[in-house]
């Protein structure tokens, strides 16, 4: 029944930060692995705009009008030489130049599903995982380097 009040033992929160080191680790290696695949296997293409909408996002009911933002949902397709016509969509911000010719370059990887405005990289992504990776190098060469002038 007390054992909310209890006090956290050192090792206890060490623990708390060693998971979430890695937790920030692992949704960082996905986030790279998935940028890595488009460097290493992507594949440009000029996509058609077929269809192109304005949507409100936030909607909910109660919400005020301020909790919305508004969206352009464009779909699009493109021919791929392996999988024959693809057909995607993505979000963007109001504020974004629509083509004319209705007409854009994408990023895709041939056989999976999913596709990429060019020149779209995710850098938030792999900073998840290059950050506290780095912290821990910088960590672990801190206590080798304490351990071995101790010595």
């Amino acid at each position: 029944m007390f054992h909310k009040f209890r006090k956290k033992t050192q090792l206890e929160r060490q623990m708390r930060w060693v998971i979430w080191v890695i937790i920030f680790l692992l949704v960082g290696a996905f986030a790279t692995c998935t940028e890595a695949k488009y460097v290493v296997w992507g594949r440009s293409a000029e996509a058609y705009i077929f269809s192109a909408r304005e949507k409100e996002f936030g909607e909910r009911e109660g919400s005020s009008s301020r909790n919305r933002s508004k969206r352009y949902v464009i779909h699009y397709r493109w021919n791929d030489p392996d999988d024959g016509e693809r057909e995607d969509k993505m979000t963007m911000h109001v504020g974004w130049q629509f083509p004319e010719d209705r007409k854009i370059k994408i990023d895709y990887i041939p056989g999976e599903f999913g596709s990429r405005i060019a020149g779209r990289r995710d850098i938030v992504g792999p900073l998840f995982f290059f950050v506290p990776a780095a912290v821990l190098v910088g960590i672990f060469a801190f206590w080798w380097w304490k351990g071995s002038s101790s010595s």
